[in-house]
């Protein structure tokens, strides 16, 4: 597996403000409430994947496995199709997501602004973006994304690449705003899962990754961007060992 620093995860909980993100909590569940239309389907290359199992993983053709693709179209379309879902919760074996600035030139860019564009419903989550640039985490920050977990459900494991030859170079932050979402990295060779803890967090997406099945709603957010040099500088100086007087 692939190590940062040593570590499977780092965690960025005493290089922020995390409390003031947490305040936000209500008024970020609030923003997904009101524009649940966006909620969309999370798609993985089956090549990406750990499990096997992927008669079902693109949620966005799930009805055809009951040959009702007609009947549903009826109904429902692309946009409503995370809320067929949860009365389908055989069909729902991933998990769904706001892309707030997808990015429009190709997904190994999106961790720069100019290649990716914020939608119209962006511009309701001014205090986030404001409490982000306060932290001084990135020079320039690209892809914003909102992952949701319904109910009973998890993430896949699964991997950002498929060329492990070297790690991955993504500079991102997760942010975490549930205890009930675990997030781990899975170790293939000991089968086992390692959690990550805390609030804000990173590791290496080359390494298998998912989160186990949530027992309420829950939602995380994921900034991807380039590290600030005084960003970077904090995150070194909390690696240092602290001197014995």
């Amino acid at each position: 597996m692939f190590l940062t620093n040593g570590q499977l995860f780092l965690n960025f909980d005493k290089l922020i403000d995390v409390d003031s993100v947490l305040n936000m909590k209500p008024w970020l569940s609030a923003f997904v409430a009101r524009n649940f239309h966006l909620i969309e389907p999370c798609r993985y290359h089956q090549k990406n994947l750990w499990t096997q199992d992927t008669a079902l993983l693109d949620l966005s053709q799930a009805w055809q496995a009951k040959n009702s693709g007609d009947q549903v179209y009826k109904f429902v379309d692309n946009k409503q199709l995370h809320r067929w879902l949860m009365f389908e919760q055989d069909l729902a074996v991933g998990n769904f997501m706001i892309n707030l600035r997808p990015w429009v030139t190709h997904w190994t860019q999106r961790h720069l602004a100019a290649h990716c564009a914020a939608i119209a419903e962006d511009a309701q989550l001014t205090d986030f973006y404001h409490w982000l640039d306060n932290q001084k985490i990135f020079e320039q920050y690209g892809s914003v994304k909102i992952f949701i977990n319904f109910q009973h459900t998890g993430t896949l494991t699964h991997r950002d690449y498929v060329d492990l030859n070297e790690p991955s170079k993504d500079e991102f932050i997760w942010l975490g705003f549930s205890p009930h979402k675990h997030l781990y990295i899975f170790d293939p060779e000991s089968q086992t899962k390692v959690y990550a803890t805390g609030i804000a967090n990173y590791f290496n997406t080359n390494n298998w990754h998912g989160s186990g099945p949530s027992p309420f709603a829950c939602y995380s957010i994921r900034v991807d961007g380039i590290f600030s040099d005084q960003f970077k500088q904090r995150m070194a100086e909390s690696q240092r060992p602290s001197r014995v007087s």
